[in-house]
């Protein structure tokens, strides 16, 4: 992650404005844990076997898949009704947050709430999360044209029109989804509430989520978002996962801590932390939780002993080679710099081809870029100033490579309208001495990379006394599990 940084700092600035110097609201955050139902439960415990077919391939992925799992989970923490269970849990998502947006509706008379729900979007004719919660509220007493769907706006302009309804009061309670109520709605003046009932996939979804309130334009001091979690379902896992992923990025833009690695987005749980979802034995969940957290450590394990093979490689070998070729070069580079001294002269003659001579650079210049390459080997076509100047063979259409040979070889490519003369001279005058510096940096670099890669061949893996002490506790677990 550090070295993935770099590179993209090559192509961006990174400011984070610190949020306590914005002129934002305090935002008081609480999560409701509601009790699943004895019928949540039990589809839960379905979900678990049906993933433990999927994980041991006893059914066609077109039957049934781990994406699959994962979505019916996500509908069952919001409302047990959505997977085909006709009743309604007494203890649902939707009656607790209505129970919620009716205390602050009551509490703080003209402001206004939004609830975020992705899932269960409105449809007619069938069973949707939306419809219930709006239907709820106006059997708790409060008035239709006080509440309204983000779905309702089909176009740009009535979104905006909505947006300033909610601004003025006139809507009290809002709903919509992330994609449809986050980036671009501005309904925070007077916004109080915030109410999370499902739990997106993004950590960008969650932060659109929070800015639609904690947001400059809003005339509250102190707000409040309350996040909803159905208890042994999967609505923990998916938090805990998105929360984690936001705590990287923040590390990441904010270069505080930042990971050696990060884990790929993936809208599936594992076999693994579906397993711990459906049991309540704590002892099962920390068993599935270190088993991910030592494969991950023996997999950086892993990387660390390939790293280190590699630098084996490179200090008994790469180094040394490198290091010797570049000192070399140097050597040669330094005599070539004294046979440009000694040859030196304002008089100018070439000898090319062995029969053509010249005192004027002109007339050189235009013989030599007519001289025809050849196809398959280097052509000397004259001597110059102590230096064998060569037509290295053909390989490209429209330009070229000359090459000026001493003890090292200074090479320049040109085409039709090149003044070759000006190149050759240019690189006997300066370009020479440039390469020699270009040579004692490179030397001083491998030097100094040397020296380093020997010092961490030294090192051990650094998580080693982790790895060993997970191990472990997960071997004791097993034991335990399989009594």
């Amino acid at each position: 992650m550090a070295e993935l940084l770099t590179i993209f700092k090559e192509v961006a600035d990174i400011k984070v404005k610190d949020i306590k110097e914005m002129d934002v609201p305090n935002a008081v955050m609480e999560t409701i844990s509601i009790d699943a139902s004895d019928e949540q439960k039990k589809y839960v415990d379905g979900l678990a076997s049906r993933a433990a077919r999927i994980r041991d391939g006893g059914v066609d992925p077109s039957e049934d898949n781990m994406l699959k799992v994962t979505n019916e989970g996500r509908k069952l923490a919001l409302d047990q009704r959505l997977v085909g269970i006709e009743e309604e849990n007494f203890n649902s998502k939707a009656k607790y947050c209505v129970n919620q947006v009716m205390d602050i509706y009551e509490k703080y008379p003209g402001k206004t709430q939004v609830i975020f729900l992705d899932l269960s979007t409105p449809k007619k004719g069938e069973f949707n999360v939306y419809d219930d919660v709006k239907a709820k509220l106006i059997e708790r007493g409060i008035p239709e044209g006080e509440i309204a769907f983000i779905h309702s706006a089909k176009t740009n302009k009535q979104k905006v029109d909505l947006c300033k309804k909610v601004n003025e009061g006139v809507i009290r309670v809002l709903l919509g989804s992330t994609d449809k109520a986050g980036t671009g709605c501005n309904f925070q003046k007077k916004l109080i509430a915030l109410h999370d009932l499902d739990c997106p996939w993004r950590p960008s979804d969650l932060t659109q989520r929070s800015g639609r309130i904690i947001r400059q334009g809003n005339f509250n001091k102190e707000v409040y978002i309350y996040r909803y979690v159905t208890k042994n379902t999967f609505d923990s896992y998916l938090w805990q996962t998105v929360e984690n992923k936001q705590r990287y990025i923040g590390q990441i833009l904010s270069e505080e801590n930042i990971p050696r690695r990060m884990e790929e987005d993936d809208l599936t749980l594992s076999f693994a932390e579906i397993k711990a979802a459906a049991c309540g034995n704590p002892l099962i969940k920390e068993q599935m939780e270190l088993t991910q957290q030592v494969k991950r450590l023996k997999m950086q394990k892993n990387n660390f002993l390939n790293q280190y093979y590699e630098l084996e490689s490179y200090i008994s070998k790469i180094a040394p080679n490198r290091i010797e070729q570049y000192k070399k070069n140097i050597e040669n580079i330094e005599k070539d710099i004294e046979v440009a001294k000694k040859y030196h002269t304002d008089d100018f003659h070439i000898k090319v081809l062995d029969k053509y001579d010249f005192d004027t650079r002109a007339e050189a210049n235009k013989i030599i870029r007519n001289i025809q390459p050849s196809y398959k080997n280097e052509r000397k076509i004259a001597s110059y100033q102590g230096f064998d100047i060569i037509l290295d063979r053909k390989l490209v259409y429209s330009h070229q490579t000359m090459i000026i040979r001493g003890n090292y070889d200074y090479e320049f490519e040109f085409s039709g309208s090149t003044n070759i003369m000006y190149q050759i001279d240019k690189i006997i005058e300066y370009g020479i001495l440039e390469e020699l510096k270009t040579f004692k940096r490179r030397l001083e670099f491998e030097s100094r990379k040397f020296v380093t890669a020997k010092t961490e061949l030294n090192c051990d893996f650094p998580h080693e006394s982790e790895l060993i002490k997970k191990q472990a506790r997960l071997s004791e677990l097993n034991q335990k599990l399989s009594a």
